[in-house]
């Protein structure tokens, strides 16, 4: 596909007005329909690489491991220069690409981007069209807003608190995105699961459902998959981290859907209430559970807390089990408060 196709992806979608973010405590609103025109600035960006030859990309690998291509520095560039434009120095910017302040120096932080110019970079190189782009933006540990483009689609995803979540389509009016409610008992749950990073875990968690629907794909695509109704849940036992869900993460909340923690220890494998949290001092994210609808939530920790036995790796079953602890089974689930778009 020739990168002419996309001359200008955002003057495609439907980018009526939608009520403003408001940061009170440091004097700063944000138009949400700004960042999803930045974000589809960094998408034409990634095309314009996609559509080159291949030994044009300048391939790297971060780390001995993780490819790093021209495309993700390019729209590195364009997202870290338009959100300085718009804003200044007043809300820090964190990139997968760019050299981290230290901790010390990131604790203070009250409200940062967190942005990952080309998620996917291994489906980029594969050429299956599976990475995107994205920015969100958290107040300390939550992300109240988000924004994901798909490139090879000309589509994008937007989050906020006080505005819910869209999806918008070259050609037509924007839909909103509300999630419908479904058990973990039900058969036939489709499953969103990674083409590159599915664990032994995720497979014995998936293997505890009803006639399951499996899905994989690439990128924060799982995540959205979720947001639009496609998908009931994504396990996700292996690491990523924090860019990696932020912005699909806020997408997915304001849709009436949640990431909820995981972890492994002794006694198994256990899924707790509490929603993935970001700014931290590591950026790798804890194992995770996202579900598309938050009043399944219920029925996933019900159903996990029965079954307890699993064994992927032919040790003794009784310590590799789910499990809530008891603490946890009366906490408030399944509630969706009002979100706000003000902050103070």
């Amino acid at each position: 596909m020739a990168c002419c196709a996309y001359p200008s992806i955002s003057d495609q979608l439907d980018l009526r007005p939608l009520h403003p973010v408001v940061l009170e405590d440091i004097n700063v609103t944000i138009d949400i329909i700004d960042i999803v025109k930045l974000a589809c600035q960094a998408s034409q960006a990634v095309l314009e690489v996609y559509n080159t030859s291949r030994e044009d990309w300048e391939i790297e690998f971060k780390h001995g491991k993780e490819p790093l291509t021209r495309a993700d520095l390019e729209a590195n560039q364009v997202i870290c220069t338009g959100l300085t434009r718009l804003y200044g120095s007043a809300i820090p910017i964190v990139s997968e690409e760019n050299t981290k302040a230290s901790w010390s120096e990131r604790s203070q932080y009250t409200y940062f981007w967190l942005i990952d110019p080309l998620d996917g970079t291994k489906e980029f190189i594969k050429r299956n069209g599976q990475f995107t782009v994205n920015i969100g933006l958290c107040r300390r540990d939550e992300a109240i807003l988000g924004v994901v483009t798909v490139p090879t689609q000309g589509q994008a995803f937007l989050g906020a608190a006080g505005i819910g979540s869209y999806k918008l389509v070259p050609g037509k009016p924007r839909e909103k995105l509300q999630s419908c409610p479904f058990l973990i008992g039900d058969p036939d749950l489709k499953v969103t699961a990674s083409s590159s990073h599915n664990s032994p875990e995720t497979v014995a968690f998936i293997e505890k459902l009803t006639r399951p629907q499996v899905v994989q794909c690439g990128s924060s695509l799982k995540i959205l998959m979720l947001a639009e109704g496609r998908a009931h849940l994504y396990p996700r036992f292996a690491l990523c981290s924090e860019w990696d869900t932020c912005a699909a993460h806020a997408v997915l909340k304001f849709a009436g859907g949640e990431i909820y923690q995981a972890r492994q220890d002794a006694d198994g494998l256990h899924v707790s209430t509490e929603p993935l949290r970001y700014h931290k001092e590591d950026f790798l994210n804890p194992f995770f559970v996202a579900v598309g609808s938050r009043e399944a939530s219920k029925s996933l920790w019900s159903r996990f807390s029965r079954e307890a036995s699993y064994n992927p790796s032919g040790s003794d079953a009784s310590n590799n089990r789910f499990s809530v602890s008891p603490a946890l089974k009366h906490s408030s689930v399944g509630t969706v408060t009002e979100p706000k778009s003000t902050f103070s």
